[in-house]
C-alpha cells in the first residue's frame, strides 16, 4: 500500500511539474489538460484522478507551495531577527520562481496566502512594533508590496545586483522606511 501512494504521489507531482512547465510561459486560459497530459506522458483519466480541472491543479500547487514554506520557517524554528544570508538564499533557490510567476500572472490566490503566512515574520525580522493594529495593516500592505515589487524587478534583471546586495539593499529600504512611517504614525 505505501508503494502505490508513493507512486501516486510521485504522479500528482509529475502532473504538477508539467503544469508549471507550462504556466510559466503561457496564460492559463491557453493551457489544457491534454497539454498538462502530454507534457507528463500521462491520459486524460489519470489527469482527473488527482484533479477536477485546472483550477484545482492550480489550487493545489500554490497550498503545496505555501504548505512547504510553513514547514520549513517552522522546522528551523527560525529566529527571525537573525535571519542571514544563507537562508534568504535558500528561501529564493527554492521559492523564488514561484513567488514572482505568481505575482506576475496576478494569482491573487497565492498572493494572499503568502501576504498572510509571512506577516508576522516580516515585523518581527525588521523589529517593528506597531500597537494600532488598523496602522499596522496599512503597514504591512506597503511593506509586502513594496518588498514584493522590488524582488520581482531584481528577479527579472538579475545582472543589476548580486542577489546578497539585493537583499542589504531591500532590508535597509524597508527598515528605514517602515521606521520613518511608524515614527510619524
Amino acid at each position: 500500500m505505501e508503494g502505490k501512494t508513493l507512486i501516486s504521489e510521485t504522479t500528482r507531482k509529475n502532473l504538477m511539474n508539467s503544469f508549471w512547465k507550462l504556466y510559466k510561459s503561457n496564460d492559463i486560459s491557453k493551457i489544457t489538460v491534454s497539454m498538462i497530459c502530454k507534457c507528463a506522458n500521462y491520459d486524460r483519466t489519470t489527469f482527473y484522478r488527482y484533479f477536477l480541472d485546472i483550477s484545482d491543479l492550480l489550487s493545489q500547487l500554490e497550498d503545496n507551495i505555501i504548505d512547504d514554506i510553513k514547514i520549513s520557517i517552522k522546522t528551523k524554528n527560525v529566529n527571525v531577527s537573525k535571519l542571514s544570508f544563507d537562508n534568504f538564499k535558500k528561501f529564493h533557490d527554492k521559492y523564488g520562481e514561484y513567488i514572482v510567476v505568481f505575482y506576475e500572472k496576478s494569482s491573487k490566490s497565492f498572493y494572499l496566502k503568502f501576504k498572510n503566512l509571512i506577516k508576522d515574520y516580516l515585523f518581527n525580522y525588521l523589529e517593528m512594533r506597531v500597537h494600532d493594529e488598523e496602522k499596522k495593516e496599512f503597514l504591512y500592505e506597503f511593506l509586502f508590496s513594496s518588498l514584493l515589487n522590488a524582488y520581482g524587478y531584481w528577479y527579472k534583471h538579475k545582472y543589476i545586483m548580486s542577489l546578497e546586495s539585493f537583499s542589504k539593499l531591500a532590508y535597509g529600504m524597508l527598515v528605514r522606511g517602515g521606521n520613518m512611517i511608524i515614527e510619524n504614525i
